[in-house]
């Protein structure tokens, strides 16, 4: 349970570890204690855990773990020469103050990893892990596979475009090619029905392996060279010959002259693609990740945190296709989430999103830390962050398929409708490609140089998405921003990483400053508060001209 600052105001904090090895619990703490239960028994923790150092959260990129000590009398080595498993044996760091032992916050619920022992006597070391994710299915799943099982000729009047065998089915998220309103080739369509018969003639082209929200998609045959065809077809659905529910079209009813085998089919799309049981299917990058994790991974998701930036998700639209290939959750996941706002992390329940801030407001502040009457203590210089400024941020988005050629781009600088074409800086006319940015043109005021950065999206589409991760960049690393550590009582570990903090410090010239929590780090009789000030860098620029 999360205990408040005032709960924790001049509180003992005792960290507990317990460790299951052959079916028993052993207990442990950095003092030795006796704590009841909900139920009403007592439970004895051993003294003997090290002090940890540790915090509320952990890089979200990577396992979470806990290294901890034990100095005991415990006989490690013969309770494993009696063939009991402590290696990875499950194991879970709490945090305890008072009351029950349902109280205590639950840091890390994981497994013992890395033992390390020696004779009676000795100290025991080991990490506490939780893994981020132990699978990651592959989309398609082995099964969405062009074949002669999934796709049979049927009374031999049916062939197969033998190009496309044994090519996985397509997966596809969102509105791939659909960029404002003009629709452009995007994922492939292939041909699994190709009709032999003379009259009336009725082919497939199969364009997802899943059922599809759009009634209808632009179909477009790119096969001869600046000749490409494009007409609407109608989306039906049918099921393969073993059962799986696939998204078709017919070629020939959409007016297509020639239905060949060899041909090159694209689809742009005009509507959603994926459903996700969701009435007008998955559009937003939020309801995207989550599907994806929840789906397709044993990650566990933290979902109060992460309904907390779903709404700031879903204004990003990411347009995924998985066309020709098969590829892992991480992969797709790796592909999204730089260009989203936020930064994964994981906490005791799971993985979640901490938003990249720039500034903040008194509605968002939890706690106040003031220096002034002692209630803090300054534990670093003041230190600005510049090492990875940018001011002026191309994106290069709506990625053509079979191509690979990016069809739109959009500049963020420091002035609006010139060209940033350093080869010809006095090109005439407005370029509304590119935009201005009043940081931007601080940044490089303040710089002296263009600093610049080139993002590729071809899974973007919408150009407001596009224009937004640009402007993310320009917001996020133009100017430089100011870091600081403080360290304060055991009531400050009610903090969380992300929480916004008024700073009070009149020695260095701090007052009232809004600062972002980086983490709450315990270990020993203080508290470690990394801050990322929230002052706004525009204004500091300012007051410093």
């Amino acid at each position: 349970m999360l205990r408040s600052t005032t709960d924790l105001l001049g509180a003992e904090v005792v960290h507990l570890l317990e460790v299951e090895v052959g079916g028993q619990v052993m207990r442990f703490a950095t003092e030795a204690v006796e704590i009841e239960t909900a139920a009403g028994d007592t439970l004895v923790y051993l003294e003997g855990l090290g002090e940890l150092e540790l915090g509320t959260s952990f890089d979200g990129s990577s396992d979470a773990a806990i290294e901890v000590e034990l100095d005991s009398d415990v006989a490690w080595s013969t309770v494993i020469a009696q063939h009991v498993r402590v290696e990875r044996a499950p194991a879970t760091i709490r945090r305890w103050v008072d009351g029950v032992l349902e109280d205590a916050e639950v840091l890390l619920t994981g497994r013992v990893a890395g033992l390390n022992y020696g004779e009676q006597g000795e100290p025991v070391s080991f990490a506490v892990v939780r893994q981020l994710r132990s699978s990651s299915r592959e989309i398609p799943p082995i099964g969405a596979t062009i074949d002669s099982t999934t796709w049979p000729s049927r009374a031999g009047t049916y062939e197969t475009d033998e190009k496309v065998l044994g090519v996985p089915y397509p997966v596809v998220f969102g509105t791939p090619g659909n960029i404002g309103g003009e629709i452009v080739p995007a994922t492939e369509a292939m041909l699994v029905e190709k009709d032999t018969a003379v009259l009336f003639p009725s082919s497939r082209l199969l364009i997802a392996g899943h059922r599809v929200v759009a009634a209808t998609v632009t179909i477009f045959d790119t096969t001869d060279e600046g000749l490409i065809v494009s007409n609407s077809a109608t989306v039906v659905h049918e099921q393969d010959a073993v059962g799986r529910w696939c998204a078709l079209v017919d070629p020939e009813a959409a007016g297509f002259a020639t239905v060949d085998h060899g041909r090159s089919w694209y689809v742009g799309w005009d509507g959603v693609a994926f459903s996700g049981g969701r009435p007008g299917g998955i559009t937003g990058a939020g309801d995207l990740v989550e599907y994806l994790i929840r789906t397709f991974t044993s990650t566990r998701l933290d979902a109060g945190r992460f309904a907390a930036v779903r709404e700031l998700l879903n204004a990003y639209r990411i347009d995924l296709a998985v066309v020709g290939a098969r590829v892992t959750v991480d992969e797709l996941l790796a592909e999204v989430l730089p260009l989203l706002p936020v930064e994964p992390r994981q906490g005791a329940d799971g993985l979640w999103f901490r938003p990249r801030r720039v500034v903040a407001s008194a509605a968002d502040v939890v706690a106040r830390l003031d220096a002034d009457v002692g209630a803090v203590d300054r534990a670093s210089p003041i230190r600005w962050e510049s090492g990875d400024v940018v001011n002026e941020v191309t994106i290069e988005y709506a990625g053509e398929r079979g191509s690979g050629r990016m069809l739109r781009r959009l500049t963020v600088g420091a002035r609006g409708g010139g060209s940033p074409d350093a080869l010809d800086p006095g090109l005439p006319g407005a370029d509304a490609r590119v935009v201005g940015s009043y940081r931007a043109r601080l940044s490089q005021q303040l710089f002296g140089e263009v600093l610049p950065l080139l993002i590729s999206a071809p899974s973007v589409y919408d150009p407001a998405t596009a224009a937004r991760i640009a402007r993310d960049a320009i917001e996020q690393r133009a100017l430089p921003r100011r870091a600081v550590g403080y360290t304060g009582g055991p009531e400050y570990l009610a903090l969380q990483e992300g929480d916004v903090v008024i700073l009070n410090d009149s020695a260095v010239g701090l007052a009232d400053v809004y600062a972002e929590v980086r983490d709450a780090v315990a270990g020993g009789p203080t508290v470690g508060i990394p801050l990322l000030l929230l002052d706004d860098p525009v204004m500091l620029e300012r007051l410093a001209g």
